[in-house]
């Protein structure tokens, strides 16, 4: 589960991850014993070993450090809720593949997407700004952790964009998200053995993405390694 949440959830930081296992009751050291869980302190151990086995970018915060932010953050909370409403209203046109534009506030985009209606499919994408971060393709193997990061540095794609990973190889699921600001906002998923039936789609997504982002991709570095090696 953790490595699900880091790779597929955007969770970066050890309280974060620590919140959330502690919410879905995955944190307890005796079954059915909620007297019995772990340590922040001892998860964070646990946390850095299993990062530094997977080569994981996570960034472990310490009680002290917690302590300290914590007037900051509420501060910060009570600022940011303002803003957040009034972004949250913002009006937003997304342009369909028919050419035509639907219109919807921020914080429908940043939990939905648009599909076919009455299809029933989760993957019957009407969206114009449509791209596909493969697993693979023409012989090499991409970093999707490493190619977030990217995303975050670069400005090429289209805000409001929906991005596609594909992560077939770990869990056989195509994982949908939406490109707001330089962030991957996590939509869906969907399995990936249903890429059948919009293959076409699915290329186009993926011509999409490497037209765009191929100059980091020439040669093998962080984001991309040959099959081969």
């Amino acid at each position: 589960m953790i490595l699900q949440l880091i790779l597929n959830e955007n969770f970066n930081d050890s309280d974060k991850i620590y919140n959330y296992l502690l919410s879905n009751g995955s944190l307890k050291k005796v079954k059915n014993d909620n007297n019995s869980t772990i340590s922040y302190d001892d998860f964070c151990l646990k946390l850095k070993e299993f990062s530094n086995s997977k080569n994981l970018d996570i960034n472990i915060i310490n009680n002290n450090e917690k302590n300290e932010n914590e007037i900051d953050i509420k501060k910060e909370i009570q600022d940011s809720e303002i803003v957040e409403i009034i972004d949250n209203n913002k009006r937003i046109d997304i342009e369909l593949i028919d050419g035509t534009k639907e219109t919807h506030n921020l914080s429908f985009l940043k939990n939905y997407y648009l599909v076919e209606e009455f299809s029933g499919r989760k993957f019957d994408f009407i969206e114009k700004n449509l791209f596909m971060i493969p697993h693979s393709n023409e012989g090499k193997i991409y970093n999707f952790g490493n190619i977030k990061k990217l995303l975050k540095k670069s400005k090429l794609m289209p805000d409001y964009s929906l991005v596609l990973h594909d992560n077939s190889n770990d869990d056989s699921k195509i994982y949908i998200y939406r490109y707001i600001n330089k962030e991957l906002y996590f939509l869906d998923s969907f399995s990936s053995l249903l890429i059948v039936d919009i293959l076409d789609l699915i290329n186009n997504s993926i011509k999409n993405f490497l037209e765009l982002y191929n100059v980091y991709f020439e040669k093998e570095n962080e984001f991309i390694k040959y099959e081969n090696n």
